[in-house]
């Protein structure tokens, strides 16, 4: 089974909300629309990458999105994967760890300071070290903080 990673571009669309139907079965299709066409006010800003892999016959089959950070106490900028998400029937065949070696090569590319992300530690990416497993070290000094939306 052949794949390619590239970036995305706007004819890519609906099948990233094919895609994006699949991860988000409860989400209406028009909100999928609308976090594409944001996604896209994004790229078009240059404020974030998004890479697709496809398929032999151009179904796109995962991505990647890495937002780009720029800090004013830091001299260069920060990637940050927001997501990253591989079709149930292509796991297990290196999808995701071609998406997620791409990020880094982009990263690098843009001499980025630090590569970070967040996982959930209920996620099956977690319980099987899929990170770990391609040397990312587990941050013990950070907490995540969230602010509550409905106080």
């Amino acid at each position: 089974m052949m794949f390619v990673i590239r970036e995305f571009k706007e004819p890519d669309s609906q099948g990233l909300i094919f895609l994006l139907r699949e991860q988000f079965k409860e989400t209406p299709a028009s909100r999928l629309e609308k976090r594409v066409i944001s996604c896209l006010n994004a790229l078009e800003a240059k404020a974030s990458t998004l890479l697709i892999a496809h398929s032999s016959n151009h179904a796109i089959i995962g991505y990647i999105l890495i937002q780009w950070i720029h800090e004013l106490w830091a001299d260069s900028s920060e990637a940050f994967i927001s997501s990253l998400f591989v079709q149930e029937e292509w796991r297990l065949k290196g999808v995701g760890n071609n998406l997620l070696e791409a990020a880094i090569q982009e990263a690098q590319k843009r001499s980025c300071a630090r590569i970070f992300l967040e996982n959930n530690c209920n996620s099956l990416m977690y319980r099987k070290n899929f990170y770990a497993k391609r040397g990312w070290k587990e941050k013990e000094d950070i907490s995540v903080f969230e602010y509550p939306q409905n106080r």
